[in-house]
C-alpha cells in the first residue's frame, strides 16, 4: 500500500507511514484495509532529507553507526552525537515499546560482566528539535506517548477488537464494554478485563 502511496504521491514509500490514529499504531506495508477501517488511518509524510542547521552540528561520530554514517549529527545534551534520522527511529521505536522517556543509548563502556549505558533523559523539546521533527510526526509522538502513559495506568485496558483504550468502571465485573465498539454497532463490544479477549459468556464474572 506505501508502494502505491508512494507512485501516487510522487514520494518514496520509506518516507510515508500508514497510523491507525486510534492506537497510534504503525501499520506494515503489506496491510490492508477494510473500508470501515479507511476513517481511523492516517498518512505521515517524513521528510526524505532531515535537514540541520549547522549550529546544531558536530564532528563527533554517531552513537549507532559510529563512521558508517556522514557528518551530519547532533550534539545531544549529554554530550553523545547522533544524525537527526537515527535519533527518529531510535526515539519512535522507544515510545512503540511503551516508553515514557527517551534515554541515551550510548554504550560508554563494556566491564567483563555489564555494559555501561549512558541513559540520560532526553527532553521532548531537545528531540523534536535534533530529530527535526515535521508537525504530523511531533503530533505522532505526542498521541504515543499519551497512549503510553494511559496504558501504564491500572484502570485502563485496550480493547481488543479496535484497540481503543477502556476504563473499567464496574470494579466488580471482569467485564469491560467498549464503548467505541458499541457506538460502531459491532457483534461484539465486550471484553474480559484479565485476559483482554472477546466476552463469550453471561456468566457471573469475578473480581480477581
Amino acid at each position: 500500500m506505501k508502494t502505491e502511496l508512494g507512485n501516487a504521491m510522487r514520494r518514496q514509500p520509506v518516507t510515508l507511514d500508514i497510523l491507525n490514529v486510534s492506537d497510534v499504531l504503525l501499520y506494515s506495508d503489506d496491510h490492508t484495509f477494510p473500508v470501515e477501517d479507511l476513517m481511523s488511518i492516517t498518512i505521515i509524510v517524513h521528510p526524505e532529507v532531515r535537514d540541520t542547521p549547522d549550529h546544531l552540528l558536530t564532528s563527533d561520530q554517531d552513537m549507532i553507526n559510529g563512521a558508517m554514517e556522514d557528518h551530519t549529527c547532533v550534539l545531544m545534551s549529554c554530550g553523545h552525537a547522533i544524525t537527526p534520522a537515527n535519533l527518529y527511529e531510535y526515539c519512535w521505536n522507544m515510545l512503540l515499546q511503551g516508553k515514557l522517556v527517551f534515554s541515551c543509548p550510548n554504550v560508554n563502556s563494556v566491564g567483563h560482566t555489564n555494559v555501561n549505558i549512558c541513559g540520560a533523559i532526553w527532553t521532548r523539546y531537545e528531540v523534536s528539535v535534533k530529530a527535526r521533527l515535521t508537525e504530523d510526526e511531533y503530533a505522532m509522538f505526542e498521541m504515543k506517548l499519551n497512549h503510553n502513559f494511559c496504558r501504564s495506568k491500572n484502570d485502563i485496558r485496550s480493547c481488543p477488537l479496535c484497540g481503543t483504550l477502556c476504563e473499567r468502571l464496574n470494579k466488580t465485573s471482569s467485564k469491560v464494554v467498549c464503548q467505541e465498539c458499541l457506538i460502531q454497532g459491532k457483534p461484539h463490544y465486550e471484553f474480559c478485563w484479565q485476559c483482554q479477549k472477546v466476552w463469550l459468556t453471561d456468566k457471573p464474572s469475578v473480581l480477581w
